[in-house]
Order: structure tokens, then C-alpha cells, then sequence
């Protein structure tokens, strides 16, 4: 994910490469962690959802 350098002082900053690909990684796995607890939400969820009717009787017409 390259990104073209404003003009000025940040595009002689030798940091700013580094900057950029850091902030390019903080946002992936702070998305992945976001997706992941709301995946394991879900499956607790959905668990739940299971045990509650598991544990009610069948009731027959």
C-alpha cells in the first residue's frame, strides 16, 4: 500500500516510509481484532441460543 508523499518537509523525512507502513499494519490488526470479537460475540450468541432450546422440553400437540 504505497502512498505518494505530501510536498514539503514530510517527503524528505526518511520516517515518514516507515510511519506510513506502521500505521498501514495498526489499522490491519486493529481490524482483525475487531472482526474476531465480533465473531466470538456470534458464536457465543448463537451457543446460547442452542443450550436454551436444548433445555426446553419438546411439547407435543
Amino acid at each position: 500500500m504505497s502512498r505518494s508523499a505530501p510536498s514539503g518537509k514530510a517527503a524528505d523525512d526518511p520516517d515518514t516510509v516507515l510511519t506510513d507502513a506502521l500505521l498501514d499494519q495498526f489499522a490491519a490488526y486493529y481490524l482483525l481484532s475487531v472482526l474476531a470479537v465480533k465473531m466470538l460475540e456470534e458464536a457465543r450468541r448463537q451457543r446460547a441460543m442452542a443450550t436454551q432450546s436444548a433445555a426446553r422440553p419438546v411439547q407435543r400437540a
